[in-house]
Parts: C-alpha cells; sequence; structure tokens
C-alpha cells in the first residue's frame, strides 16, 4: 500500500499521546457489575466471588501498523517487565477515546493484548489492540486537538521472515499467512483504592501463541527454535518480534485426509522466567 493513511475524522483515540490509526470495529465499554452470586451451601463464601459496581473500561482497537506508533519503545513499555519482582507492566499512558460526539480520558491504562498478522496477497496487515482502564474516567465534551495522522501501512511484504522461520526446516517462501498472540494478563486489583474504578491491574505471565499457514510438503520449524517477524512499515525503523522456545501443538493433525495444498500449525510459546519471556521485541 503506498498511498498515505487518513484515520477518521470523527473517532480520534490517542495512547499515551501517540494517535493510533484506528480501522472500523473499535469499541469502547465500560460495565458496571451488579451480579450478585448465589448463596451455597449456606455459607457466606459469596461474598469473594464479586465486587458489586466494579467499572474499569475496556477498549478494543483494529489498528493500521504505521512506523508512527509500532516502535520498539512503545512495545517494550507496553509489555517488557521492569522493577522487582518483574511481575508487571507500566501504564501505556494516558487513554483518551473520541467517538466524534463525546468522549472519555482514562488516567491510566495498560495493553492486555496485542493480536498481529498478516497474509500473502493482502495489503496491510492484521493488528488489534486490547487495553483495560484504571483510575476514575473524566467526560470530554470537546474534541481533542490533535493533528490528522498521515501514514503509510505495512503488509506482508514488510515483514522479513528469519530465525527458524529461513532455515531448512522453516522454509520462509512457503509461508503464506501467519499470526501472533501477545497477551499480558492482567488481573483487576480494586481492593487498591475502595472504590468501583480500581487503581490498579496487576499482569500475570506473559504469554504467547503463533499461527502458521505454509504449503503442505514445506517442514514446519523445529520445535524450540527462536522465530523472528523484523516488520518494517515504509520509512519505518525495522522491529523485530522474537517469538521464543514455540512448542508445536498439533504437528501431526489431519483434519482433511485429501490432497492439501496449505497446512496450518499451531504453537504455543514458551518462557523461561520473567525476565526472559516468551516473546521480545528488539
Amino acid at each position: 500500500m503506498s498511498t498515505n493513511f487518513t484515520p477518521g475524522l470523527r473517532k480520534i483515540i490517542t495512547l499515551g499521546g501517540n494517535v493510533l490509526p484506528t480501522l472500523q470495529g473499535c469499541n469502547f465499554s465500560m460495565p458496571k457489575n451488579y451480579e450478585i452470586p448465589w448463596v451455597f451451601s449456606g455459607e457466606s463464601m459469596f461474598q469473594f466471588a464479586y465486587v458489586e459496581g466494579l467499572q474499569f473500561p475496556t477498549v478494543r482497537l483494529n489498528l493500521a501498523v504505521t512506523q508512527d506508533w509500532f516502535t520498539v519503545g512503545n512495545l517494550q513499555n507496553w509489555f517488557v517487565r521492569s522493577g522487582a519482582p518483574q511481575d508487571d507492566v507500566a501504564s501505556a499512558g494516558i487513554l483518551v477515546y473520541w467517538d466524534g460526539a463525546h468522549g472519555v480520558s482514562v488516567p491510566v491504562s495498560k495493553v492486555a493484548s496485542l493480536s498481529l498478522g498478516a497474509s500473502r496477497g493482502n495489503a496491510s496487515m492484521r493488528c488489534q489492540l486490547v487495553l483495560v482502564g484504571a483510575g476514575e474516567p473524566a467526560v470530554i465534551n470537546t474534541k481533542p486537538d490533535v493533528s490528522v495522522l498521515q501514514s503509510n501501512v505495512a503488509g506482508f511484504h514488510h515483514v522479513a521472515l528469519s530465525g527458524g522461520l529461513a532455515n531448512a526446516e522453516g522454509q520462509a517462501a512457503s509461508i503464506a499467512a501467519w499470526d501472533l498472540v501477545i497477551s499480558n494478563n492482567p488481573d483487576v486489583s480494586p481492593e487498591l483504592n475502595g472504590t468501583p474504578y480500581p487503581a490498579e491491574h496487576n499482569a500475570g505471565p506473559m504469554t504467547g501463541t503463533m499461527r502458521l499457514v505454509q504449503q503442505a510438503h514445506a517442514a514446519k520449524p523445529a520445535n524450540g527454535t527462536e522465530c523472528i517477524f523484523t516488520v518494517t512499515p515504509p520509512a519505518g525503523t525495522p522491529l523485530g518480534i522474537h517469538a521464543k522456545h514455540p512448542l508445536c501443538m498439533d504437528p501431526e493433525e489431519r483434519t482433511d485426509q485429501m490432497v492439501r495444498q496449505m497446512r496450518e500449525y499451531n504453537f504455543t510459546l514458551l518462557g523461561e522466567s520473567a525476565i526472559l519471556p516468551p516473546v521480545k521485541f528488539a
């Protein structure tokens, strides 16, 4: 895709000062939890199973991958663990969500998951970012004053496959599509401030999965061999996503016995520790 990408003029979404190039299908929800579980066995344990009135934003964004936001600095801030005991991630910054008529500003937001993928022949990559917010949001009644973002969009042909994807086992030329899903596993901590608006979301161990669609005759990447996806948006800086220790979950799956042109493999990405997670950005 050689032309510049201009996002919708009505919807404006910023994260930590970055204007995000959103596509159709984005949504912002902030429901309250009024569900009260049934009392069971005559005991009072039910009170630990819910938080009445719990409320926090959940935002799902479909994004175009461009050099404006897809940077090593952003992804490391959103995913890389820091500080003792390295069991959490930093806030991605203030989230501003303007839908054209109204808006909300959330003081703290963290990335819950990032889904990224590409297919040969498609002009742009697939990308979904899921965010969870914390703290009491503020209502915005005027359109945020931000410049219109114009940027080139990255596609499959802007991705170099290396590591386990380029050796004799992986055969990068045989790969027709790939997808990565990276999760921070955030958890709500409402007790930190005792209000319907949790002050924090702690993060569990980072997890990751990888999906490859490749020619049926080609061998899958060997288990435990690092797979590297280097994304270089037009006029951008290369960003390497290192998928550590992939383990194929369906190496001998045979759902169709007919002659097949393509074959799909699904992997789980294994991390060694909080310091050595299953995915690294460089």
